[in-house]
């Protein structure tokens, strides 16, 4: 199996993972968001990062001094530098720790970040501060809410490789929070991501939703 589907596999489990943690949510209700978020579960917090100084995620002013930072699986570090170093404004993160009783502030015991999808643009579209994009088949929206990094829209062309973090919308379409751009075009051989829910499974074909997993 390629190292890229691999990590696509781990991806989605971590997204699953995310979205059964949610109180009071199914999973296609947390597929389904594209607010801030949500609290759900004893100090577990999902949203998009709106500051630093600390972590503010869904309004929650979380302490990092002690928190581990673990981004693509990977712990990067701990405490509020690791926090600056891995961690960009409009990411979704997934927080755990504690909250306190009035729901403003907390305790961070993990900071896990997984980017929703990065890939080559297929095609992109741009009128204003809106763009509608598909990267490896899924279409992505953003708009003024979206934090872009290091690149401004109208610099984006198609073959371009971005990082995208986000929540999905009822249609299935990423509301991009975070866009990122990583390189011009694809090298071969390069990793690229993408998450979802697996609906269905074709054995004999050996896919899952369009991935061959041969």
């Amino acid at each position: 199996m390629n190292a890229w589907i691999r990590r696509w596999i781990v991806s989605s489990y971590c997204m699953l993972f995310l979205i059964a943690c949610g109180a009071g949510t199914t999973e296609s209700n947390r597929l389904s968001s594209v607010d801030e978020g949500g609290i759900g579960g004893t100090g577990i917090s999902y949203g998009s990062v709106s500051s630093f100084g600390s972590v503010f995620v869904n309004g929650v002013k979380f302490d990092t001094r002690n928190a581990s930072v673990v981004v693509e699986g990977i712990e990067r570090g701990v405490g509020d530098q690791a926090v600056l170093n891995n961690l960009a404004l409009g990411q979704v993160v997934r927080v755990e720790g504690i909250i306190d009783q009035e729901g403003l502030t907390g305790t961070a015991a993990r900071v896990v970040f997984n980017d929703s999808i990065e890939g080559p643009i297929e095609s992109i579209s741009v009128e204003g501060d809106i763009a509608s994009l598909t990267v490896l088949g899924q279409p992505v929206l953003v708009d003024e809410r979206t934090r872009l990094d290091g690149v401004a829209l109208a610099e984006l062309e198609a073959d371009n490789v971005v990082e995208i973090s986000g929540l999905v919308d009822q249609g299935g379409i990423i509301r991009a929070t975070y866009l990122s751009k990583k390189a011009e075009v694809l090298v071969p051989g390069t990793e690229v991501e993408l998450q979802g829910v697996v609906h269905t499974v074709d054995t004999i074909a050996r896919t899952f939703m369009t991935v061959s997993y041969t």
